[in-house]
């Protein structure tokens, strides 16, 4: 991968400062001698299956890991009500990315918010007014709350997936702009069968250069403030932790998770990816559900 790869600067809330003692297991070196000290998973088709499950040889290798001192965490599109609870269930012990890199959350420490960034209102109403050009269903994020204009298989789907509940607002583009201030979106998700993803990927990225959009599924193309990825948030998570980014190992499986491969010291792709992650990736894993993750833990961190 090329590791000059420059990052898009944005302007963002600056990320609250590092504690001056971390918890442990970050305070002690782990006792294993390599040079990664964090482990960072995307979730869906990563380490979680079809049915939203991580394998049981994936999560005793996550549990020998964190007990051996080192530190996991994940980086995924979901919100906040989707992820806490896997927090706690998948053994994290660090603050995780979520909304696609667009927020950075300890749940371990109340659900605080160490790094946020939003979407200019004006330009987000005229994303979803787009939406209706393009003969698909749209999502729109805000805080806590997914909205939709009505309940349709995108939406059940998208509820299905990640256990999360949509609120259903009729005219979205007139609720989003009702929105009082300080209310502002986080991200959008774009429904496509998966041989339209590219397509409408294109499109907006030609139509709407103020956002980073990207594709995040065979069935999603996601809207993000601009420079906002899962890489940037992963500098900003190492310089928390006290980190170098040379420290970390980075897995995923579609596009969204090649910024934070080619971010990490060492970038991997589990075997069912996408052929473009695949090939920015420094290694290739055995695939979701199948251990691919113990495989990497193994390999990375030697245990």
């Amino acid at each position: 991968m090329d590791r000059q790869k420059k990052l898009i600067p944005i302007d963002e809330e600056p990320a609250q400062a590092r504690p001056k003692a971390l918890p442990a297991p970050f305070s002690a070196m782990p006792a294993v001698k390599t040079r990664y000290k964090l482990l960072i998973s995307d979730l869906d088709n990563t380490l979680l299956d079809e049915e939203k499950k991580a394998c049981e040889t994936d999560l005793k290798a996550i549990k020998r890991l964190v007990e051996a001192g080192f530190i996991f965490t994940f980086a995924t599109g979901r919100g906040p009500g989707a992820t806490a609870r896997l927090h706690k269930q998948l053994g994290a012990n660090a603050p995780a990315i979520i909304f696609n890199g667009a927020r950075i959350v300890d749940f371990e420490n109340g659900g605080k918010v160490i790094f946020s960034k939003v979407m200019e209102r004006g330009a987000a109403i005229r994303a979803l007014e787009y939406a209706s050009e393009l003969n698909t269903t749209v999502m729109a994020f805000e805080g806590e709350n997914c909205m939709a204009s009505k309940h349709d298989k995108w939406v059940d789907f998208y509820e299905r997936s990640t256990t999360a509940s949509c609120l259903v607002v009729g005219d979205l583009v007139k609720y989003v702009s009702s929105l009082p201030s300080g209310m502002e979106l986080t991200k959008m998700i774009f429904f496509s069968e998966p041989g339209d993803r590219d397509g409408i990927i294109r499109k907006l990225q030609d139509g709407f250069p103020e956002f980073t959009s990207v594709a995040t599924t065979p069935c999603y193309s996601e809207m993000l403030p601009l420079g906002v990825s899962k890489g940037f948030a992963l500098t900003k998570l190492a310089k928390y932790l006290g980190l170098e980014t040379d420290e970390i190992v980075a897995v995923g499986d579609a596009p969204n998770d090649i910024e934070m491969m080619e971010v990490a010291g060492l970038g991997a792709a589990v075997m069912n990816a996408d052929d473009v992650v695949k090939a920015s990736a420094d290694i290739i894993v055995g695939p979701v559900g199948q251990g691919g993750i113990a495989e990497l833990i193994s390999i990375a961190f030697g245990i």
